[in-house]
């Protein structure tokens, strides 16, 4: 039986599970992209809110300067979302236990040391991108009977779209395979 890898985007998601998504364009959030393999989901709080806040874990680098030195913020997982209306707040996005690694249980990917940051304080639309990469993969886990294949996501990017704007901002972005 060939797989179909297009079936995924269609699946309920384990990042998904606590939230409401729904697909969408990417032309929609003022963002291009070509290939089919990545997709974009609008994510929203059960109770039906779709203005929410996201909660990174942060790391704290200082970049020393001629004179001075300066210190940044870079956001990371895992993420959390909260609602502005009910005041719900779930983990979305772990790197540790969420896409292809997470689920292999190999992850090396970094997360935040130095605490956890809001990154919009006013609530904002959020997208989730995902990405299935490399169809024969995928047939390889169909044919080893794992269910939730969906779950197996080659990248997760993050991105807000603030009220009066026209292009989504970046959060993160993560390699998961």
């Amino acid at each position: 039986m060939e797989f179909d890898i297009n079936s995924l985007k269609y699946k309920q998601l384990k990042i998904l599970s606590k939230f409401e998504a729904s697909e969408c364009s990417y032309e929609s959030v003022g963002l291009r992209n070509d290939n089919n393999c990545f997709y974009l989901k609008n994510v929203s709080c059960k109770c039906g809110n779709n203005l929410l806040r996201v909660i990174t874990t942060i790391t704290k680098k200082t970049k020393k300067g001629l004179f001075k030195s300066k210190e940044t913020i870079e956001y990371l997982a895992p993420i959390h979302l909260e609602c502005s209306k009910c005041q719900t707040g779930n983990l979305l996005f772990d790197p540790q236990v969420h896409g292809w690694d997470g689920e292999s249980g190999n992850s090396a990917s970094l997360t935040g040391e130095d605490g956890e940051l809001i990154f919009n304080d006013t609530p904002a639309r959020i997208y989730v991108e995902l990405s299935y990469q490399g169809e024969e993969n995928y047939g390889e886990l169909a044919e080893d009977g794992i269910a939730n294949i969906q779950d197996y996501f080659d990248t997760f990017g993050l991105y807000v779209l603030p009220k009066e704007a026209t292009k989504a901002i970046e959060v993160v972005s993560y390699e998961c395979a």
